[in-house]
């Protein structure tokens, strides 16, 4: 797990001056960008799993594995059933 973040911005840095409410409506500052993919891959039998490999808002990288056979009720998508910055905890058993 990464290291605890404050609001202020990473560990060990100077303070960063927080955007006002009206830039956070208008999608400025800390809360605009929320996650990235940066690569998608198919792997196991019939492709059954996508990992995708991402970026969060802090610029960690995160990996989270969906499966094509478990359907998310809400969205009708594929469910995500990992998610974890380690890439061999997201792979665990499944390759």
């Amino acid at each position: 797990m990464p290291p605890a973040r404050d609001v202020a911005g990473k560990a060990g840095q100077g303070a960063h001056k927080l955007p006002s409410a009206q830039g956070l409506m208008k999608g400025e500052g800390i809360m605009k960008k929320r996650l990235e993919v940066l690569k998608q891959e198919m792997f196991g039998e019939c492709c059954r799993y996508r990992l995708d490999i991402c970026r969060d808002r802090f610029g960690e990288i995160v990996y989270m594995v969906f499966d094509a056979e478990t359907i998310d009720p809400q969205t009708g998508l594929p469910e995500v059933i990992r998610i974890s910055y380690h890439l061999q905890e997201a792979l665990a058993g499944l390759i």
